[in-house]
């Protein structure tokens, strides 16, 4: 053999050693889009992105979506292809500044998360990041992302924007089984997201368990309409991310009354694993925090900011927290606050904590330490009323 001969022997078994080495195992494999025609702008992407995701769907792996705006003018299902356990996809963009999709369609999510058809499944690992998803708000019911029976599934670096329903919205469905936990999604993490100038509520658990395990960090709510997040889970952590501005209904028109930074419900049970800490309030219509059925929760160093900006002179919110509003159906019990800074930047009334039903309140395992006011002049601000 020539010495030529021998260095291209060489350089080619080197190279079919270096791709072996770097094939990925299955579930990470990369296809974009484009693969089944997606053009983005002005092109209808809506068959080509169906086709997509019906491919990750029976072949778990990375969809990934190039620096381009697609169209979509129906919702986009994802669901369980069998009926047994599966691997859910990655959706991934090129970073939510470069890549949108575009929510051109009517009512209804723009993204349908279906992991369970029957008991026993549920789609695990489901994955969005670094998009950008935008709605057209004409409707309560278009929403983002609508999730039923998913598990550990994340939602990472994505900016939701537009819609006239919910940002991120959990649900599950009795009549598949009578058990809540078969439909339930479970271990949901929201992590270093923008949600802002939507119609209803940043994240709304409409499970009639809860999303158990939910965790939220590093997340901006602003502007959302219906309030930043409604939590109904036994089990949740929430840090390092801001609720601001919620009761907004429009550029010029920020009425909304029922607007609530971040509310804990749980209908008929407390409770319980609650921690929301480092976290920042500022602006929210109606309360910033409110707190029915709570046990063993924990309150860290957050701040709470009002000012006027819906009304000169109107103080907003005019209550910080609102604890047990709900009467004989609030319990609150085993709750710590430790660090809670209030800054009153305009005149006007304000109440810092209200305990609302003290009747449902266990004073004994209340305990409120480190709590620090900043007035703004001729602010008339209360910064405990009622008991304990």
């Amino acid at each position: 053999m020539s010495f030529h001969s021998i260095i291209t022997f060489c350089l080619l078994s080197l190279s079919q050693a270096a791709g072996a080495e770097t094939q990925l195992p299955r579930g990470e494999e990369i296809y974009s889009v484009e693969r089944w025609g997606a053009k983005g702008f002005p092109t209808d992407d809506t068959e080509a992105i169906q086709a997509a995701l019906n491919f990750a769907r029976d072949t778990p792996c990375i969809l990934f979506f190039p620096a381009q705006r697609y169209i979509i003018h129906r919702t986009l299902t994802i669901a369980n292809p069998g009926d047994t356990r599966a691997s859910a996809p990655t959706l991934r963009g090129r970073g939510s500044e470069f890549t949108s999709i575009e929510f051109r369609g009517g009512s209804g999510p723009l993204f349908n998360v279906t992991g369970v058809k029957k008991v026993g499944q549920f789609l695990h690992d489901l994955t969005f990041e670094k998009l950008r998803l935008v709605g057209k708000g004409r409707d309560p019911d278009e929403h983002a992302i609508e999730l039923m029976g998913c598990y550990a599934p994340s939602i990472k670096n994505v900016s939701i924007t537009g819609f006239g329903g919910d940002g991120i919205r959990v649900i599950g469905d009795l009549t598949k089984d009578a058990n809540p936990d078969f439909t339930a999604t479970i271990f949901l993490a929201i992590e270093g997201c923008s949600i802002s100038r939507i119609g209803g509520l940043g994240f709304r658990d409409h499970h009639p368990i809860g999303c158990p395990s939910i965790s939220i960090t590093r997340t901006v709510f602003n502007l959302c309409g219906g309030g930043g997040a409604l939590i109904r889970s036994a089990g949740f952590v929430i840090e390092r991310s801001t609720f601001a501005g919620c009761g907004w209904s429009g550029e010029n028109t920020l009425v909304n009354a029922d607007g609530i930074g971040l509310q804990i419900l749980a209908p008929g049970a407390s409770v319980s694993r609650g921690l929301v800490r480092a976290c920042e309030f500022d602006a929210n219509r109606a309360e910033h925090l409110r707190m029915d059925n709570f046990a063993m929760a924990r309150f860290e160093n957050n701040r709470f900011i009002y000012n006027d900006r819906y009304a000169a002179g109107f103080l907003t919110p005019p209550i910080g927290a609102n604890m047990a509003p709900l009467s004989a159906r609030s319990v609150l019990t085993e709750i710590v606050i430790d660090g809670l800074f209030h800054r009153i930047d305009q005149p006007g009334k304000a109440i810092g904590i209200k305990w609302s039903n003290s009747a449902n309140v266990d004073e004994n395992s209340i305990e409120v330490v480190r709590v620090r006011t900043t007035n703004a002049p001729k602010a008339d601000f209360q910064p405990v009323v009622g008991a304990p």
